[in-house]
């Protein structure tokens, strides 16, 4: 199925519209995905106005609303607006935060300063039941206060309820009563040298109870000892899998480090982030045209010449 070109008609409209528009609407108005509008937007510089953006917010917001926040959050609680502009504390929170509104200093010490008698109860009855953030949340307060008045009035948490506050997993085993899926010394599997899936593979071997050893490094070893400090384990052919004693050999961490280095060995995803400013969904796109990377790439080898043949 041939890729869908942008005409210079839908280029046009895309610059037109983009700031003050709804990415998914502009979208279903163009007749193309959600992620081929941002990538062609991202690709372009395009960004939204700064006045579309505090328009938009998370929840039903609207001009008349949005005046009452601006005149009332500096001294009104976050409970006390929910319930007047009838929107949920997360969405009141975010359209705070995007109309750059805080809380009067003056007021927060006073709200902090000042316990009626009915939050006293509240916090007397579900201190130590309640974690500090949720009692802070019914009173309209920061967790702090509760925190402070607490100790004031001598409350302390139960030992035995600690755990409960903390939401431990009720299926936590016992100590050396391990789940039946446990692997045993010796197992071996492949883990990631980062969380990010798309990061090197490698096999780590088990030699204990949350002793997970580099399967190559522990090769290494069984057969040379363990390598000096300034020494490590490298893949001959630059395969992270292929852990044949044959395909290891022994290099200097600084060589190591120069093999690793996407500045001097110019990768495809290295070359990709430079020219989508770290974008991932752009960057996946771009890595799709590896013709478009060759020629950047060729772009920055040639750069690096000029500059070595000036000094």
């Amino acid at each position: 199925m041939p890729r869908k070109t942008w005409s210079k008609a839908e280029e046009q409209l895309l610059r037109d519209l983009y700031p003050t528009m709804n990415t998914r609407a502009l979208a279903n108005k163009l007749g193309k995905p959600y992620e081929a509008v941002k990538s062609r937007a991202s690709l372009f510089g395009l960004l939204k106005d700064k006045e579309y953006k505090q328009r938009t917010s998370y929840g039903p917001w609207t001009e008349e609303k949005d005046q009452i926040l601006i005149k009332e959050y500096a001294m009104t609680s976050n409970k006390e607006l929910c319930e007047k502009l009838e929107v949920p504390d997360h969405s009141l929170a975010n359209r705070a935060r995007r109309l750059n509104l805080r809380k009067d200093p003056g007021y927060i010490k006073k709200v902090n300063a000042e316990w009626p008698e009915a939050h006293v109860k509240y916090l007397e009855d579900n201190y130590g039941k309640k974690s500090r953030t949720e009692i802070a949340k019914h009173l309209g307060r920061t967790a702090g206060a509760v925190k402070s008045k607490a100790t004031k009035l001598g409350l302390k948490v139960p030992s035995s309820n600690i755990r409960l506050l903390h939401k431990t997993n009720a299926g936590t085993f016992r100590k050396d009563n391990d789940p039946g899926n446990t692997l045993e010394n010796g197992a071996i599997t492949i883990r990631h040298a980062r969380s990010n899936r798309k990061s090197k593979p490698y096999y780590f071997i088990r030699l204990g109870k949350q002793n997970w050893y580099p399967l190559h490094q522990y090769l290494w070893e069984l057969m040379n000892g363990k390598p000096e400090k300034n020494m490590c384990v490298a893949f001959k052919d630059g395969n992270t899998l292929n852990v044949l004693y044959d395909n290891l050999e022994l290099i200097t961490r600084a060589e190591n480090m120069k093999r690793n280095s996407g500045s001097l060995n110019l990768p495809d995803g290295f070359v990709a982030s430079l020219m989508t400013r770290h974008d991932p969904e752009l960057k996946e796109e771009l890595l799709k045209h590896p013709e478009i990377i060759a020629t950047k790439r060729m772009q920055l080898k040639l750069n690096r010449k000029l500059k070595n043949t000036e000094e």
